[in-house]
């Protein structure tokens, strides 16, 4: 007897294609947004005073858990927000970040991944359809191989090269705890956009 394979049609679509913009897109499982709609600031408590990051026009992060996760999805982030990324990663508080689908790039990556040597809060850090290259993939690794913080890393769908894969996955297995490298949590590389 012949197996059928049920939905293969709805599986086929491309792991680097930006998901729906819209709420209303996304059906009933739609969320609402909880932050503010004017939002360009983020607030967090740190040490008792509230640490306020600010975003160029148009940029509105969604806060979650009192500024322990913060999502900053398909808003054309790019290399000339690195300065607020990075304050939002050394505040102490941050530990789940998802800058997926964005246009961030080496520089950006670069800046993040100073942030991440000595970060000690960030436990996710999702970079997931971005723009980033050998040398901001570089540098994540190069961070990796300091930081023993970050449990899950999203790097699939960026411009990262095989070499730069190995370096990562490298940095990884020399960890005191690396990330595991078998699930969809931990260090996540996936297929990669084509570079011409």
């Amino acid at each position: 007897m012949d197996e059928e394979l049920v939905g293969t049609a709805s599986l086929s679509f491309d792991l680097c294609q930006a998901p729906p913009t819209d709420d209303h897109d996304l059906g009933e499982n739609a969320s609402p947004d909880p932050s503010p709609p004017a939002a360009r600031s983020a607030s967090a408590q740190a040490g008792g005073a509230a640490a306020a990051v600010q975003f160029r026009e148009g940029i509105a992060p969604r806060i979650f858990g009192g500024g322990k996760e913060i999502e900053i999805i398909r808003q054309e982030l790019n290399d000339h927000d690195a300065k607020a990324i990075v304050t939002l990663l050394t505040n102490g508080v941050v530990e789940k970040l998802m800058l997926t689908s964005n246009a961030l790039g080496d520089t950006a990556a670069a800046s993040i991944a100073d942030a991440l040597e000595s970060n000690t809060s960030l436990k996710t850090l999702g970079l997931h359809d971005n723009k980033i290259g050998t040398d901001g993939g570089k540098a994540l690794a190069n961070a990796l191989r300091k930081n023993e913080t970050l449990e899950s890393l999203f790097l699939s769908c960026n411009l990262l090269d095989a070499e730069t894969e190995s370096d990562l996955r490298e940095a990884n297995a020399g960890r005191p705890k690396p990330m595991s490298t078998e699930a969809l949590n931990g260090l996540v590389l996936g297929q990669h956009k084509v570079a011409f």
